[in-house]
């Protein structure tokens, strides 16, 4: 039973970062994210705060969440979130990634530390990198 919340409050942590690294990063608020879903902001400040969201809700909100974002409520079971999409440009962006990435990790090497801030930073990038690489290999 122990390992049943465990799972449920880490999952439940993952979905709070998500509308919160939402929100520092793509600048979608409650107000923006009702806006865009229909759903009400409130319903969706109950979530950010830790209330379970449900599937439905989240199909709702996907196609106005990055990938990466949304791949976070995945993390614990090792699935991915991603769009279907065909476009030429998946590539370019891949590689702009990439290349982001490296340039980011050696400035945030260069004292020879990497703190935790870092470390979140870093990963962040890495979750928008395999994010692109799945649709540049779709």
């Amino acid at each position: 039973m122990a390992d049943r919340h465990s799972e449920t409050q880490h999952v439940l942590g993952l979905q709070a970062d998500m509308f919160r690294l939402a929100k520092r990063d793509h600048a979608l608020t409650y107000k923006r994210l009702s806006l865009l879903s229909g759903i009400p902001d409130t319903t969706i400040e109950t979530w950010a705060k830790g209330t379970a969201m449900p599937v439905h809700a989240l199909v709702r909100l996907a196609p106005h969440i990055p990938d990466e974002l949304t791949s976070l409520l995945m993390e614990p079971a090792g699935k991915h979130i991603g769009t279907d999409e065909q476009d030429d440009g998946n590539l370019d962006a891949l590689g702009r990634e990439a290349a982001g990435f490296v340039a980011e990790k050696l400035e945030r090497e260069a004292d020879g530390k990497v703190c935790h801030i870092d470390q979140a930073a870093l990963k962040s990038r890495a979750r928008r990198i395999a994010a692109k690489a799945r649709a540049a290999a779709a």
